[in-house]
């Protein structure tokens, strides 16, 4: 039966893997046509931009015409981006990929065959703005002849309009007529010659009108050669265009085939899957119809048997199956057994129990006696032990006072290990205070220094001022000298010499004073740094003795610590004595108590004897009753 059910599972799994198959195959095809799709409505995008790049390839559109290159290269390039998107992804069959290749190489193709021909647009528009920057100045030149000229006049005007409509239009039959309006325009030229050739200064006229004609030829043979790059770039990429289509096609074409093959495939798949399923699942049925009916016929009349008989525990159905019928039956089979050791169990159990029950209403008869002899001992013992928990108590009272007066000796160590600490950090303070202060007073004695010989240097300068005062006034003294000898001539001179006498002499007073002023800074410089010296002696002394008092309250400080400590353990010691005997206090209080509860479950246990007795003569009865029901059945 599970066979036949694996089989049908089998089928229905080959038609939903069919379906998964068949549904993946229109999803991806699904995905290609969506591609191609957005591929030719970009393609579609850049040539209707092609279109306005061609409609406005005149003076007027040249702005619009910019705007639709840029568009149609922006197109173009989307275009190949996606189609290597899809060359790179998965899912695609090498038949695919090769049509894929060939659309990208015809992309790529049409693009750069847009980049020439946009490139030949703008060599014609230069081209066009040559040619007609020389039509500006033509009549000009033709004008200079001034001498039956009205035929080339003429033939210009019909020229520039032939060549002004092709550059605005290029076709091959504006070309055309600008081929034959420029033939009668060298035609008129040359009639115009054959009057003007013995006239050496309109000879010379023509010459200008034919050279310029030359640079226009020139100009419109260049706007030719762009036209015909322009035609034959046109032709490569209509031809990348039609390959374009055709590839399309062509992998559309072979998209809806492989549809339809799959389609065929998987419907053929489907329906003999279906058909089978539907022959297997209609015989497996008769079948198991049959093999279910049967057997549990047999497992109704064996139960029935069970339960309406004798009670006869030692049929059997036997039903060998390899089924879920054959299944029921084994473990029917194995219930019967199970049922059958278990009443024997009981049955076996029940006569154990008859006995025991005897036997326990005498032993429930000894434990009474005995627990009410042990509840009369246990009375005395707890007596006892009230004793010494009083007992205990007292020596923990004394204890406790004990470990209270070291605790004050340990409080009172602390406080002055406290207080030695703090002398010692004073003092440590106070020497750190002492040798900043011998540092500054050693910094003071150096600016002092200093500032001597400052005035020493100041000194030597004043003697030096004072030379020079005395050679100023010994110039001045000579001057007047000399201005004296100079009579009326010297007396301005004479004049500058006194003021230069009257400016030497206040130099030298001047200097004189300031000798006198810097000897007095010298010698208060010199009181000062003694001064300072004999400061510093006495601060290194402060600081000496300062360290001193510093090492003295260390080493205090560590006795009283040492002592503190020693005071703390024996406090600890007093403590834990006093916790040892609270808690041997309490064991006895403890023991105490549970002596008594132990005599009060004596009493109980006495009373629970009589219980027992009770219940032992109940399942006496029990076991009784047990043996008339397991002799009903047969084991």
């Amino acid at each position: 039966m599970s066979a036949g059910f694996a089989i049908v599972l089998c089928f229905t799994i080959i038609v939903g893997i069919s379906a998964e198959i068949a549904l993946e195959n229109v999803l991806k095809a699904s995905d290609l046509f969506r591609g191609i799709t957005k591929d030719l409505s970009v393609f579609n995008a850049a040539k209707e931009q092609l279109t306005v790049f061609l409609l406005n390839s005149n003076d007027e559109g040249r702005e619009i015409q910019a705007k639709a290159r840029e568009a149609a290269l922006k197109h173009l390039d989307d275009n190949i981006k996606q189609v290597k998107a899809s060359l790179e992804g998965p899912g695609m069959s090498d038949q695919e990929k090769q049509q894929a290749a060939a659309i990208l190489a015809a992309y790529a193709e049409y693009r750069d065959g847009f980049v020439v021909f946009a490139d030949h647009e703008k060599g014609k528009i230069e081209a066009a703005g040559k040619a007609l920057e020389l039509f500006d100045g033509y009549e000009g030149v033709i004008k200079k002849g001034d001498f039956r000229i009205e035929d080339m006049q003429v033939a210009r005007k019909i020229f520039d309009t032939a060549v002004n409509a092709y550059f605005q239009h290029p076709s091959d039959k504006r070309r055309q007529e600008v081929v034959n309006t420029l033939a009668k325009m060298n035609e008129s030229i040359v009639t115009w010659f054959d009057l003007i050739q013995n006239s050496e200064s309109l000879r010379a006229i023509h010459g200008d009108i034919t050279a310029r004609m030359d640079l226009i030829n020139q100009a419109l043979q260049q706007y030719y050669t762009r036209v015909e790059g322009q035609q034959q770039v046109s032709g490569k990429m209509k031809a990348a265009e039609e390959l374009i289509n055709a590839k399309i096609k062509e992998m559309v074409d072979s998209t809806g085939k492989s549809l339809d093959e799959m389609k065929v495939l998987a419907r053929a798949i489907i329906l003999a899957a279906i058909l089978a399923a539907m022959v297997m699942g209609v015989g497996f049925a008769w079948l198991t119809t049959r093999s279910i009916t049967g057997p549990i016929r047999q497992v109704t009349a064996g139960l029935k048997d069970v339960a309406e008989g004798e009670g006869d525990l030692t049929k059997r159905l036997n039903i060998d199956m390899k089924n879920e019928v054959g299944e029921l039956a084994s473990w029917f089979d194995v219930f019967i057994a199970k049922i059958n050791t278990m009443i024997r169990d009981i049955a076996e159990n029940a006569k154990q129990l008859d006995g025991s029950s005897a036997q326990l209403t005498e032993i429930s008869s000894r434990m009474s006696d005995g627990a009410e002899s042990m509840s009369t001992r246990t009375n005395s013992v707890a007596a006892a032990a009230e004793e010494m928990s009083t007992s205990m108590t007292s020596v923990a009272a004394a204890s406790e006072e004990a470990a209270a007066s070291v605790n004050l000796v340990a409080a009172a160590a602390e406080e002055m290990t406290a207080s030695v600490g703090e002398i010692a950090t004073s003092s440590e303070r106070a020497r750190t205070i002492t040798e900043k202060a011998v540092d500054k007073a050693n910094n003071a004695t150096e600016r002092v220094n200093h500032l001597g010989a400052a005035a020493a240097a100041i000194s030597k300068v004043t003697e030096v001022i004072t030379e020079i005062s005395e050679q100023t006034n010994l110039l001045a003294l000579n001057a007047t000298i000399e201005a004296a000898r100079a009579g009326d001539a010297g007396k301005g001179f004479a004049v500058v010499a006194n003021e230069i006498k009257e400016l030497a002499g206040q130099t030298s007073r001047a200097t004189q004073d300031i000798k006198g002023k810097i000897e007095d800074i010298q010698q208060s410089t010199g009181h000062t740094v003694k001064e300072i010296g004999e400061i510093t002696a006495v601060i290194r002394n402060v600081n000496d003795t300062v360290g001193e008092i510093a090492t003295s309250v260390d080493q205090q400080a560590a006795t009283t610590r040492e002592i503190a400590g020693n005071i703390a353990q024996a406090s600890q010691g007093i403590q834990e004595v006093n916790e040892n005997m609270a808690q041997s206090s309490a064991v006895a209080s403890d023991i105490a108590g549970d002596i008594g509860q132990i005599s009060d479950e004596a009493a109980t246990m006495s009373s629970s004897s009589s219980q027992v007795k009770s219940n032992a003569d109940e399942l006496l009865k029990l076991a009784a009753g047990l043996n008339a029901v397991v002799g009903r059945f047969k084991y």
